[in-house]
């Protein structure tokens, strides 16, 4: 595309010239002006195409009344239904001395409609609220009948005793007596209608309505108990929720507040926030270091689904993103979570719920104790996990952020334990008891499918297409005013002076790119056909030589002005990035070959999961260093180390470039140590990497932390115990080189204490920061300005979009330093 785009600009500037020049008649003249026009659109449409096409999307994904999304959203019109799995208690006559075996009966289908009423608007904030009413109706596809018969734990009675737990020794004797007065057992045994949807009446429900709010958790007195009673056709099962319209920016859909509260009053710290998708809206752009952030009213609190794998569903591309085994952990294993404990927490991949729940003995999970403590399935009989049965996932197709399968899935279970007090629980065994299951599973149509490959392929060809009327329109305006008045030119010096000025700038790249192809050992002699990836190339350099130019004494009073170039990961961007005024070139190294050659792996520019290049890290710092040996102004480079194996088998490369005779800048970067918002990336092992890294002391150490894409950057931080396990590494491998310390600028900007510790603290390493940002970063901009401005610009290099960059009216030098 950038030849096309080359070729276009200069035909319409030599063709301006001829027309001007020529005595062409008056029509001609202003065909060649409209397509000169059209030429110039078609060409600022294909450089832009990607924001125009956002654009367009949001506006049709906005939530109000008059958009195409509205109407699904308040009534969707895909085929919902809701499947019930009941576990059976076969042996019940024979607990506590036998294990429980549970039969798994169902599924008892319901097609379910839901509907978003009591809809407002919040212009000032643009938010809508709105609460959820679903209906449930028993469908003849069920595997059973609402008459079967079931045994089930006693969910009553457990939750009495759950309850009393903490009462005195009277009051738990008390307890004891009416339960065995009432006539209630270990079960019940009840029609299925009657357990889910019907309710069945009970002599403690009565009692409960004379008890203190105290006794009972402050559960609202009912007459009926049933796993599902008073939900059907109701308005208050989820809710009063409060999501973003998409009007004032940013995706539709995303939860600000859930039953009057801002945040859970259950929890504490991040656990208490309530953020993310409402499970409608997903972000656009994902990838696979993506985490997909949504809010569930059913479990009161966020959760966070990882990427899994990724696949094709009707010719469309999707990223699957599961529930994992850490996703229900209630801090066992994992300290993020801790936060969450609030009550038992003896078991990994369970959430006690008990919190939300007025207090009653309520555990959910993966069905089957999918990625559970085998402890959990080691108590009961019948778990039979599955992860194509029982997992829950949203695939999503990436460009789009559309769900494409979605399966929600979760086992309801209840806490039991001994109890000395109480008869009916003395010798019973501390477990948790599935009592039943749920899925949710909703497909896209056919007809939807169609749909969205279309849209994809508007999203996908529309730059191109514009591209290529580019390049039509401007050879129409070549042909019409130059080639058919040719003869009228008999010197083709008129052609050259007539031709279209060249600035400072676009000679001074020339020159760069000419002396650089003369000297690089990438360079296309001249028999050689012009590569197809040309195009590429030239568009990167276009894209990369648009910052100002500064002197280096200018640079290092404020590091911010440094440029860079991304990815460099190819023979063609490694050209183009040569060319281009840019002062860095990132670049990430793995293992791997050379494409097309066989042997073992080799350090080679590729991002996982690529495990291919067309170019080795041998080749590339070669390439690098000889352009630097006949160019005044050196380019530096950061290599990106995705595995300690890879950074093991590049030693020998790195260390002929740290030689003292070697003088362009070189940065070891690494992902060292976990960061603030949990990533799927597992770290570079930390101690290695310094070991190595410390044997290049020419070399400039950039050391961070993993962290994961997600809305949640804007409210995450580093804390003191990522920043003290950093500075405890570098002190006990006796680092005495230059340190960098790349931070995510969402999560810097929230961390200004804790940051400006940490340069405190390495100062004597001459270290720095390096605020880097990705495109859909939420930031907030004054308070990163802040801490930028705080550590001073000869601390802090920046690599971020551009538009970030020009939010943050960092102080430049005069803007005559401009090539």
């Amino acid at each position: 595309m950038p030849t096309c785009v080359h070729q276009a600009e200069m035909s319409i500037a030599i063709g301006l010239g001829c027309a001007m020049r020529g005595h062409a008649p008056l029509w001609r003249r202003l065909a060649v002006g409209a397509a000169a026009l059209l030429a110039a659109a078609a060409l600022a449409a294909a450089l832009c195409w990607n924001s125009i096409f956002e654009a367009a999307l949001n506006s049709q994904i906005k939530l109000n009344p008059h958009s195409r999304a509205y109407n699904d959203w308040v009534a969707p019109s895909v085929p919902l239904l809701f499947d019930v799995y009941l576990f059976n208690w076969t042996n019940s006559e024979r607990f506590p001395e036998e294990i429980p075996n549970l039969e798994q009966l169902g599924p008892y289908r319901f097609r379910e409609r839901r509907t978003h009423v009591n809809v407002t608007f919040h212009p000032t904030n643009g938010s809508v609220s709105y609460r959820t009413q679903r209906s449930w109706y028993f469908d003849e596809t069920s595997n059973g009948t609402l008459q079967d018969n079931v045994t089930i734990l006693n969910v009553i009675a457990a939750s009495a005793i759950y309850r009393s737990r903490h009462w005195n020794f009277f009051k738990q004797k008390g307890l004891s007596m009416v339960l065995a007065m009432s006539g209630h057992g270990m079960t019940t045994s009840r029609l299925v209608r009657e357990l889910l949807f019907d309710g069945f009446e009970d002599p403690l429900l009565d009692m409960a309505k004379s008890l203190p709010a105290s006794a009972t958790g402050g559960a609202p007195p009912v007459d009926k108990f049933g796993l599902f009673y008073g939900r059907n056709n109701s308005m208050d099962t989820e809710g009063l929720v409060e999501v973003t319209t998409g009007e004032l920016g940013g995706i539709p859909g995303q939860i600000l507040s859930w039953d009057y509260h801002k945040s859970l009053p259950w929890y504490e710290g991040e656990c208490a926030k309530i953020t993310g998708s409402g499970g409608e809206f997903m972000p656009h752009n994902l990838t696979e270091d993506s985490l997909l952030t949504i809010f569930m009213p059913d479990l009161c609190r966020t959760v966070h689904l990882e990427y899994e794998q990724s696949g094709q569903i009707g010719g469309l591309p999707y990223n699957k993103y599961a529930m994992t085994d850490i996703s229900f952990d209630n801090s066992s294993r994992t300290p993020l979570n801790s936060c969450f404990c609030n009550g038992e927490c003896g078991w990994g991949g369970v959430m006690n719920v008990s919190a939300c729940r007025f207090g009653s003995p309520s555990f959910l999970s993966l069905p089957h104790f999918l990625h559970g403590d085998p402890e959990l399935r080691d108590t009961v009989r019948g778990m039979q996990p599955d992860p194509d049965l029982h997992s829950f996932y949203f695939a999503v197709e990436p460009r789009l952020g559309v769900p494409l399968d979605v399966a929600g899935r979760f086992q309801f279970n209840v806490f039991i334990e001994p109890n000395p007090n109480i008869a009916l629980y003395e010798k019973v065994p501390k477990m948790l008891f599935p009592i039943f299951w749920v899925e949710q599973r909703v497909k896209v149509s056919e007809p939807v499918i169609s749909e969205l490959r279309t849209v994809r392929a508007i999203l996908d060809w529309g730059g191109t297409v514009c591209a290529c009327a580019a390049i039509l329109f401007a050879s129409y305006v070549t042909i019409a005013t130059c080639c058919a008045k040719k003869s009228q030119y008999s010197k083709p010096q008129e052609m050259i002076v007539s031709e279209k000025p060249k600035d400072e700038a676009e000679m001074k790249l020339n020159s760069i790119r000419a002396r650089h192809l003369a000297a690089s050992p990438l360079r296309h002699d001249a028999t050689t056909p012009p590569r197809t990836d040309t195009m590429l190339a030239v568009l990167f350099a276009i894209a990369v030589t648009a910052p100002l130019v500064y002197s280096d004494e200018e640079i290092m009073k404020n590091l911010s002005l440094v440029t860079w170039a991304h990815a460099v990961n190819n023979k063609t961007y490694l050209e183009a990035a040569l060319a281009s005024e840019v002062s860095m070139l990132e670049a990430d190294i793995v293992l791997g070959q050379v494409t097309g050659k066989d042997g073992p792996p080799v350090p080679i520019m590729a991002h996982p999961p690529a495990t291919t290049s067309d170019i080795t890290l041998a080749d590339f710092m070669t390439a690098v260093a000889q352009y630097n040996n006949v160019n005044p102004k050196q380019k530096g480079v950061k290599l990106d180390f995705k595995s300690i194996e890879a950074f093991e088998k590049s030693q020998e490369i790195i260390a002929r470039f740290s030689k003292p005779e070697v003088t362009f800048p070189m940065w070891l970067n690494a992902d060292i140590l976990p960061g603030p918002i949990k990533a799927t990336t597992k770290p570079v092992d930390p101690d290695k990497f310094l070991e190595l890294g410390s044997k290049h002391s020419r070399a400039v150490l950039s050391v961070g932390w993993t962290t994961a894409h997600t809305g949640n950057n804007a409210e995450g931080e580093y804390n003191r115990d990522q920043i003290g396990a950093m500075l405890r590494l570098l002190n006990n491998h006796r680092i005495n080189q230059t340190v960098t310390f790349p931070l995510r600028a969402g999560l810097a900007s929230n961390s200004q204490p804790v940051v400006l510790d940490l340069l405190r603290e390495s100062k004597y390493l001459n270290s720095s920061m390096t605020v880097w940002a990705s495109e859909e970063d939420p930031i907030e901009v004054e308070r990163l300005r802040a801490l930028i401005l705080t550590v001073g610009l000869e601390r802090t290099y920046l690599d971020v979009p551009r538009e970030l960059a020009a939010k943050l009216k960092l102080p430049t030098p005069d803007v005559n330093a401009k090539h």
